[in-house]
C-alpha cells in the first residue's frame, strides 16, 4: 500500500495500529487471560454462543464491511460493561420493589437487558467520530448484536458456575437448556435458543440481540423510502423479544399461563417463532444487500478490480511476507468498497441530503473513494506497467 493511502487508512481507522487499537488488544488480552483462567466455568457458557456468532459470520462473509476485531470488543462489552449496568440497575429495581416480586422478575428485568444490551449499538452509531456509522449494513449490525448478547449470555451462564445449586453440574445445566433446541446430531439449528419449563422457548441472549440488531439495520436501509415509519420494525423487534423473554421468565417461576397471554403465547409458538423470524428477515436482509451491492455497481466501477491484472496473479511479489500483506490488503479493499457502496445507498436513499450532516457523510464517502483508488493501485499491475512486460 503506497504511502498516502496509508495515511488515508490510517485516518479512516482501518490502517496499521492506532493508539487506540493497542488500548483494545490490552483490554482483549485481559479479557481472554480472566476466560482461560476461568475455562472450568467458561468452557460450556461460551459454547453455544460461539456457535452461533461464528455461523453468522459465515452465512454473512460476503456482505460484511466491519473488521472481526470489532467483533470481539463488542463481545468483550457485551461480557463486561453491560453487565455490570444491568447488575447494579437490577439490585435497585429488586430494592424498591423486592426480591420475590414478579412484576420486577416478568417485566423490569427483561425490559432492563434487552435495551442495556443494545447500549453499545446506539452509543456507536450515534458519535460522528465512529465512521462505520456511515456505511455499516444490516447484517454488519446483526453481527455485532450478536457479539454483545454472546458476551452477556457467557456472563450470566458462567454465573451459574459460582451458585452452590448449580456449581457442580452448570455445563450439564447448559447442555440440556440449549441441546433440547431442534438439532441434526451436532447441528444445531437454532444454537441460542434456551428450552425452558412446559417446552417454553426464549430465543437467547446471542440471538435476541442480534435480531435487534438487523432490524435497526434494516430500518436504516429502508428510511430513504418509508421515513420514519421504517424504525416501527426495531421497535416491534424489541418488544417481541421482551415479551418471550418476560413470559419465558414466568412460566419458569409458575409453571403456566391462562387467558388471553396463553393464547397469544401458542400463537407465538410457545417463543419459538422469533428465531424463526430471525432467519427469514437475515434471509431478506443478504438480499437486499446484494441488491445494494449490485445495483450501484455503476458508480463504484471505477473501484472495481481486474482479476487478471492482481499482483497476486502476475508473480510481482518478492518474498511470502509481502504475499500475505497483499492478501490482507486485498480482504480489507474488499471490506471498504462493500461499505462505500452501502454509503452511498444511505446518501443517495436520503434525497442527497444538503445538511450539514448530509455534507459530512459526503465528505467521508469522498474520503473513502480516495483511499479505494489507492488501495487499488496497490493491488494491481498498472495497466502501463501490463503493457510493457506484454
Amino acid at each position: 500500500m503506497s504511502q498516502k493511502a496509508s495515511q488515508i487508512a490510517i485516518k479512516l481507522g482501518c490502517g496499521p495500529l492506532t493508539i487506540a487499537n493497542v488500548y483494545s488488544v490490552l483490554y482483549v488480552l485481559l479479557f481472554g487471560c480472566v476466560v482461560l483462567l476461568l475455562i472450568t466455568k467458561t468452557g460450556a457458557a461460551l459454547l453455544f454462543p460461539a456457535y452461533f456468532l461464528v455461523a453468522m459470520l459465515i452465512v454473512t462473509v460476503f456482505n460484511r464491511t466491519l473488521p472481526l476485531r470489532w467483533v470481539v470488543l463488542f463481545f468483550i462489552y457485551g461480557a463486561t460493561i453491560v453487565p455490570f449496568l444491568t447488575l447494579v440497575l437490577a439490585w435497585l429495581i429488586k430494592l424498591v420493589f423486592g426480591r420475590e416480586s414478579m412484576f420486577s422478575g416478568v417485566v423490569l428485568i427483561p425490559i432492563l437487558e434487552e435495551t442495556l444490551k443494545l447500549l453499545p449499538l446506539l452509543v456507536f452509531l450515534v458519535p460522528k467520530r465512529w465512521r462505520f456509522r456511515w456505511t455499516v449494513g444490516a447484517t454488519d449490525l446483526m453481527i455485532l448484536g450478536a457479539a454483545i448478547g454472546g458476551g452477556f449470555a457467557l456472563h450470566e451462564d458462567t454465573l451459574l458456575g459460582f451458585i452452590p445449586r448449580y456449581s457442580q453440574t452448570s455445563a450439564e445445566f447448559l447442555l440440556k437448556t440449549h441441546g433440547a433446541a431442534p438439532h441434526l446430531g451436532p447441528f444445531y439449528l437454532f444454537p441460542s435458543m434456551d428450552i425452558g419449563t412446559a417446552n417454553t422457548a426464549y430465543i437467547g441472549h446471542t440471538a435476541a440481540t442480534a435480531f435487534v440488531g438487523l432490524t435497526i439495520g434494516l430500518a436504516r436501509f429502508l428510511i430513504g423510502r418509508l421515513g420514519t415509519v421504517a424504525w416501527v420494525l426495531p421497535l416491534g423487534a424489541w418488544t417481541w423479544i421482551v415479551f418471550d423473554h418476560g413470559l419465558f421468565n414466568y412460566v419458569a417461576d409458575v409453571g403456566r399461563l391462562s387467558g388471553i397471554l396463553k393464547f397469544i403465547y401458542t400463537l407465538d409458538g410457545y417463543g419459538k417463532l422469533s428465531s424463526v423470524a430471525l432467519y427469514l428477515l437475515l434471509l431478506g436482509a443478504l438480499l437486499l444487500e446484494r441488491w445494494i451491492l449490485w445495483s450501484y455497481r455503476g458508480r463504484t466501477k471505477p473501484y472495481a478490480l481486474t482479476m487478471d491484472n492482481l499482483k497476486l496473479r502476475k508473480g510481482k511479489l518478492n518474498d511470502p511476507l509481502e504475499y500475505v500483506g497483499q492478501v490482507l490488503n486485498l480482504r480489507v479493499y474488499l471490506r471498504e468498497r462493500r461499505g462505500f457502496t452501502y454509503g452511498l445507498h444511505f446518501y443517495h436513499s436520503s434525497g442527497k441530503d444538503k445538511s450539514k450532516a448530509g455534507q459530512e457523510r459526503l465528505s467521508y464517502l469522498q474520503q473513502v473513494a480516495g483511499a479505494l483508488a489507492e488501495w487499488k493501485n496497490s493491488l494491481e499491475v498498472t495497466p502501463s506497467l501490463a503493457l510493457a512486460e506484454s
